[in-house]
């Protein structure tokens, strides 16, 4: 399973992510999809992204199931961030690093 926009990006001008709404059916499909593959694929800015809210985000009380078996499967699931600034990464990560 791959999910990524056509030119690469997600974001809008200055980042803005607001377009991006997922609820919980959706985020329990995604859910079923990511326990089938293999690793993430991140660019250092998302993984950034992703780690500043995912290895705790289960002590949110207000987090839905949905997004709490998220939280496990991103915690456990290998990931490989691409960056020329990233050297190295916690949370079950591979940083590849590469000098532009």
């Amino acid at each position: 399973m791959s999910m990524v926009s056509l030119d690469g990006f997600f974001e809008g001008l200055d980042r803005d992510i607001s377009w991006h709404l997922v609820d919980d059916e959706l985020h329990r499909h995604f859910n079923e999809q990511f326990r089938a593959t293999g690793a993430f694929m991140f660019g250092r800015v998302t993984f950034e992204l992703m780690a500043s809210v995912w290895p705790t985000a289960e002590q949110d009380p207000d987090l839905s199931a949905p997004l709490v078996e998220f939280a496990g499967i991103w915690r456990d699931m290998p990931k490989f961030v691409f960056s020329r600034t990233l050297t190295q990464a916690g949370w079950n990560t591979t940083a590849i690093h590469r000098r532009a």
